[in-house]
């Protein structure tokens, strides 16, 4: 067995399971605790079944239960040095263990390795999880398309991508400008047009599989991202028979992706 789940996926919270016969792994843990076992309950978990959780950075949609997690489980954390450091909360986080970029750490029956993703945090990752000849990649808060994450999704038996914002939408909406200019900035948040640029290069490199995550509650909403890019890669004379493509719940879990029984 080898499984993705998206528990939530939004600029509001994010949180991601990965799951095999023998593990049980969470990306980020950007919503709360009740709501993180609510969503896992319905897939016959709860938290006393997570063995690991790995955080890509320190911002609050992605660490937010982080620390009331570490005071009520015994569950091993993976982060970087400076992520570690750059949490507001974290007093009762005592089971950590630091990772590095581009190294791969084995943890039970999967390989994980982290990559670095342009974000204005202290040191961002993206993931890729692989187990045999299958791999999952989980990247999300990429200001652009870079060729670490594309290296990274290259290859992917599926792939969770950001899909932000539409650029009209934002450049519309209520949000201060200098707000504005941080997301479309090259160190904030891929846009629907960029995330159809970026898969669009990704099924050259054999990935076919996609989330649409990280969709701005504000700025975008499911059905426009969807079209967006499904527009996009008819024009870039892609057959959409030939792919797979699915959108991430915002505040609940997603459908089950079943890479391997």
């Amino acid at each position: 067995m080898f499984n993705f789940h998206s528990l939530s996926s939004s600029s509001s919270g994010n949180c991601y399971l990965i799951e095999t016969n023998k593990t049980k792994i969470l990306v980020d843990v950007g919503i709360t605790v009740k709501k993180i076992n609510t969503e896992l309950e319905k897939i016959n978990l709860s938290l006393n079944n997570i063995d690991a959780i790995f955080i890509t950075h320190e911002h609050s949609d992605h660490c937010k239960s982080l620390n009331n997690i570490a005071k009520l489980y015994n569950i091993p954390i993976f982060i970087n040095k400076p992520t570690f450091n750059a949490l507001k909360d974290k007093e009762n986080i005592e089971q950590v263990n630091y990772i590095k970029s581009n190294q791969e750490y084995i943890f039970h029956d999967l390989n994980i390795k982290p990559f670095d993703i342009p974000h204005d945090a202290a040191q961002p990752f993206g993931y890729t999880f692989k187990k045999g000849s299958k791999k999952i990649s989980v990247a999300t808060d990429m200001g652009t398309i870079s060729q670490d994450a594309l290296k990274a999704l290259s290859n992917n038996s599926f792939a969770l991508i950001e899909s932000n914002y539409d650029i009209n939408m934002l450049n519309a909406g209520k949000y201060p400008y200098y707000i504005k200019k941080r997301i479309a900035s090259n160190y904030g948040h891929l846009s629907n047009n960029q995330c159809s640029e970026m898969i669009a290069q990704l099924i050259q490199n054999n990935t076919t599989n996609f989330m649409l995550g990280h969709l701005s509650v504000n700025n975008n909403f499911p059905e426009l991202a969807m079209e967006t890019i499904k527009s996009e890669l008819i024009t870039n004379n892609i057959n959409l028979k030939d792919i797979q493509l699915s959108v991430a719940s915002n505040d609940c879990l997603s459908n089950n992706i079943i890479i391997e029984e």
